[in-house]
């Protein structure tokens, strides 16, 4: 079969992660943690291409697609939801223009052979998610040479600044020298370069700076916020796509034990794909940094009859990692962040448990929902929802999110100053 037009195209079955599902980029303007039990259906954003698959036998089938690039739209600045500290302007129309043409292509082979089934693809692609840098600033009160211009919705202090660094995994003193890159001999009139020196940075050549220090990182931010200098100060960033190949595959396979016992046709599947020279932030927001990627899910799956007053009730059961990321795909380098120090970083990848339970009513009109997560390290997310369905046509869910870190103001978690992101939302919807 063969299908032509805008479409999404889901190939993992992995909770909280996109470990095989890597076709479409996401649309996070509604909220930033949909409901988990979906697999991102809700947010999957669709794209213009076209999907073939071919059935070479009862067990194995070949699936393709050529999908025209379209980036994961992130929620909106100055939102409830916004993923960028509010005192930054992403200009994100010149890396977009570069790409938005660009196609992807992917396939995959999928089958089953000795009682497993299996998958392997390859995909190469425009990353939808983009990556972030110091761009220099744009319009009134630029800073020549800097990424910076005075505006009152800008930062106002240096402890707002390691603050706000310390938020978004980044390095809030190299940052510092990072932003003053685009100083040149001849384009340094707020005399910047002296100004770093006398601090203590150190200057090898024009727009090549290192802090170094807090007390030095300090000592310019201070300079450039004090009211006979500049006063509060907006960023700008960039955001560019970058093209990688991703390599993955997987493994299923159904296991019997003793009639209505736990483990009679238990799901296990086993997920995994990997990116070399993957593109990160560098949480100075200078220069892309380049890595090797791999993620996997170990999952457990099951309908189990508990009791029969209530149809059977489904649990999925995971491990989650990634090597380089965490689950909202920011460097490990940026983790341990203490504001007003350079982040300590994380070691041994990101690693994560989760569970997820659906339980329908005996008439099937109600269905209860739970699901958590825990990187193991204070972090927690966790949604309990229901869904009501009284007619065949209507539908309507209520989910709670709700992230706890026990780490709080130290960033060792994922959802540690996230915490903005707790809410209860409601969803109605008429089939037809």
């Amino acid at each position: 079969w063969i299908r032509a037009g805008n479409q999404q195209i889901a190939w993992g079955e992995a909770l909280f992660f996109r470990v095989a599902d890597q076709p479409n980029g996401l649309d996070l303007r509604g909220h930033l943690l949909g409901v988990a039990a979906e697999e991102y259906s809700d947010t999957r954003r669709s794209a213009l291409g076209l999907r073939a698959n071919y059935r070479v036998n009862e067990k194995t089938d070949v699936d393709g697609f050529v999908q025209r690039f379209a980036p994961s739209l992130l929620p909106n600045g100055e939102t409830a939801y916004s993923v960028i500290q509010d005192q930054f302007t992403v200009n994100q129309r010149p890396g977009y223009e570069d790409v938005k043409n660009k196609w992807n292509v992917g396939f995959r082979l999928k089958g089953e052979a000795g009682g497993f089934g299996y998958q392997a693809f390859a995909i190469n692609r425009t990353n939808p998610d983009g990556v972030f840098k110091w761009t220099a600033a744009e319009g009134a009160g630029t800073l020549p040479g800097t990424a910076f211009a005075i505006q009152p919705t800008g930062v106002w202090s240096a402890e707002e600044w390691f603050r706000g660094a310390a938020n978004s995994r980044l390095n809030g003193i190299e940052g510092v020298a990072t932003s003053m890159n685009f100083i040149t001999a001849a384009g340094d009139p707020y005399g910047l370069v002296g100004l770093a020196t006398v601090c203590g940075a150190e200057r090898a050549v024009y727009g090549d700076f290192k802090i170094g220090s807090k007390a030095a990182a300090s000592c310019i931010l201070d300079t450039f916020f004090s009211p006979q200098v500049a006063g509060p100060l907006r960023g700008w960033l960039s955001r560019e796509y970058k093209r990688e190949t991703v390599f993955g595959g997987g493994v299923n396979r159904v296991f019997e034990g003793e009639p209505d016992s736990l483990l009679d046709q238990l799901i296990g599947r086993f997920e995994f794909s990997y990116t070399p020279n993957k593109h990160f932030t560098n949480p100075t927001l200078g220069d892309y940094i380049e890595k090797d990627e791999y993620q996997f899910a170990f999952i457990m799956e099951k309908y189990h009859k508990f009791t029969s007053a209530f149809p059977a009730t489904y649990f999925v059961a995971q491990w989650l990692h990634k090597s380089r990321s965490d689950l909202f795909g920011r460097y490990l380098g940026g983790v341990g962040n203490t504001p007003g120090e350079s982040p300590k970083g994380q070691s041994g990848g990101f690693n994560a448990v989760a569970l997820a339970l659906q339980q329908p009513s005996p008439t099937l009109e109600y269905r209860f929902d739970f699901a958590i997560l825990t990187d193991l390290k204070g972090g927690w997310y966790m949604q309990p929802g229901v869904k009501w369905k009284p007619t065949k046509s209507i539908q309507a869910d209520l989910y709670l999110n709700a992230v706890y870190s026990q780490n709080k103001g130290e960033y060792r978690d994922f959802v540690d100053g996230l915490q903005h992101n707790n809410e209860i939302f409601a969803r109605v919807s008429y089939q037809f």
